[in-house]
Order: C-alpha cells, then sequence, then structure tokens
C-alpha cells in the first residue's frame, strides 16, 4: 500500500509539473497565434410538431494571452448563418474567377478584382480554420472561442472571470469561464516540490541510521521502522 502510495504520489507531481510545462509553453507561442482545442457534437431533441431538430454544441479550452479559456456555446440560428455566409462566399469567388480570366489584356481591372476575390477569400479561410461547419470530433483551432455570438453576462472575482448568457426560444447560449495562469502556476508546483523535497530527506538519509521513509532514529530498531513499519533491508535495497 506504502509503495502504491508512492508511485501514486510521483505519478501525480509528473502530472502537474508536464501541465505545468504546457501552460508555460502555451503562455510563450498564444502572443503571437492562440491555439485550442474544440470539441464539436450535435444534441438531437424532438420538438413540439413531432420532429427532431439537431442543435451543435461547441466545447473549447484554450490559452490567450495569459489567460485559460474554457468554453462552451450552441445554437442553431449562428450555424444557419455561417453557413450562409460560406456559401455566399463560395459563389463571389466563382463570380470574380470567372471575370479575372475575362479581363487578361486589362492589368489595372485585374487587379481590382484580384483584391475583391481576396476580400471573399479572407472570410472563407476564417470558417474553414474554425471547423465550425465540419462533422462533429475534436479540432485545434486557431482560437478556442472563436463564436462568441451572443452578449454576456459577467462575473468576475480575483481575476477569475465568468460569461454566459441563454436565449431559450432560439435555442441558443454560450459560457465561458477564463482564469488568469498566474493562478494556476503555484497550485500546480505544490505537488513537484513536495515530491522533491520527500526524494532530497530519502537522499539525505541515505547510508544513515534512520528511516529514508519517516527519519526515525533506527540504531535500536535495525530491522524493520518502529514509527512508520518500514522495512530497512527493503528501504537499503531500493537505495541500492
Amino acid at each position: 500500500m506504502k509503495r502504491l502510495r508512492r508511485i501514486l504520489a510521483s505519478g501525480l507531481a509528473v502530472l502537474s509539473l508536464g501541465l505545468l510545462v504546457l501552460l508555460v509553453v502555451g503562455c510563450f507561442f498564444s502572443v503571437k497565434q492562440p491555439l485550442g482545442f474544440r470539441y464539436q457534437r450535435l444534441n438531437i431533441s424532438n420538438t413540439p410538431d413531432g420532429s427532431q431538430s439537431a442543435t451543435p454544441h461547441f466545447y473549447s479550452a484554450g490559452v490567450q494571452g495569459g489567460r485559460i479559456v474554457l468554453c462552451h456555446w450552441y445554437g442553431y440560428e449562428y450555424l444557419i448563418q455561417v453557413r450562409t455566409e460560406d456559401e455566399v462566399n463560395r459563389r463571389m469567388i466563382g463570380y470574380y474567377r470567372s471575370i479575372l480570366a475575362s479581363q487578361a489584356e486589362n492589368p489595372a481591372e485585374r487587379s481590382r478584382i484580384q483584391l475583391e476575390l481576396n476580400r471573399h477569400m479572407a472570410p472563407l479561410e476564417f470558417i474553414a480554420k474554425s471547423h465550425i461547419l465540419d462533422p462533429p470530433g475534436l479540432y485545434v483551432v486557431p482560437d478556442a472561442t472563436l463564436a462568441w455570438p451572443l452578449a454576456q453576462q459577467s462575473k468576475s472575482f480575483a481575476g477569475i472571470a465568468i460569461e454566459q448568457a441563454f436565449y431559450p426560444h432560439i435555442d441558443s447560449g454560450s459560457w465561458r469561464l477564463i482564469i488568469p495562469v498566474w493562478l494556476l502556476l503555484p497550485l500546480l508546483l505544490v505537488l513537484p516540490l513536495v515530491q522533491a523535497r520527500y526524494l532530497w530527506l530519502r537522499w539525505r538519509r541515505r547510508g544513515s541510521n534512520v528511516c529514508a521513509a519517516c527519519g526515525y532514529d533506527l540504531r535500536a530498531s535495525p530491522v524493520r521502522c518502529p514509527e512508520c513499519g518500514a522495512a530497512v533491508v527493503e528501504m537499503k535495497g531500493e537505495e541500492k
């Protein structure tokens, strides 16, 4: 049991240290390009007229400007709006490409048409990178809270902010939790520091007449520690 506790403590310390490193690296890279993860699913529900409706739900997490952002939002109307915008831009791109092909002898007109073409391609690329129109699943997105279509009511305390807004009549809602990274870093350091202190004490006690587990004087008990019950022979074998 004690061995299991030591293994569990070491595993939790390594996990905390790994999360700490990921947060620091995420904060460093999010200065130039925020990144996050989004999980998308469809919620199938029955309508009053007996038909079924599929409402997309989006759960996201990311690091932005030294803050951890957790977000959940859903809204069928917003999805229809994004689909419409995607379709309109695709049609306009096709239209301007056809005109561009017919203006081979007019550089000035080709330049103007190319600008209009780029103007419609930008939102199309923006929608593609957001993965909003993709099938349900897990995606890496440039901005974890890219889609935030509703006005929010905010509450904040000690740097932690909660923003939420729900509109039952249009089956839409949003919820976001913002936590400063500096608030989590000390908490993630606790377990690694405790484990490091424990290993350092064991190293100091190695070869002395004290228990490596609890520091009890073993000069009168060379076989087993009377304080914590650890076997002295077993501990010496582990140290070797």
